[in-house]
């Protein structure tokens, strides 16, 4: 058995994200990465107010965002 212990983001936090983003109804794809939930899309700002609904949605679990869209 293996020691090592994957961390993986809360599946009820996880299916709330993905709700909120397809609420929006915006091209932007979520997919969930054990503990990362990851948004892809082609434009920016598509992608930016995601990050900034997140924000205000106050999830208990604390959030961190890297955008690698330059």
């Amino acid at each position: 058995a293996s020691d090592v212990y994957k961390r993986q983001i809360d599946p009820l936090i996880a299916k709330q994200v993905v709700k909120m983003v397809k609420a929006e109804k915006t091209k932007v794809q979520v997919s969930i990465q054990g503990e990362k939930i990851r948004f892809s899309g082609k434009k920016r700002d598509q992608l930016q107010e995601i990050i900034a609904m997140m924000k205000e949605a106050g999830f208990e679990t604390p959030l961190q965002f890297n955008n690698f869209r330059d």
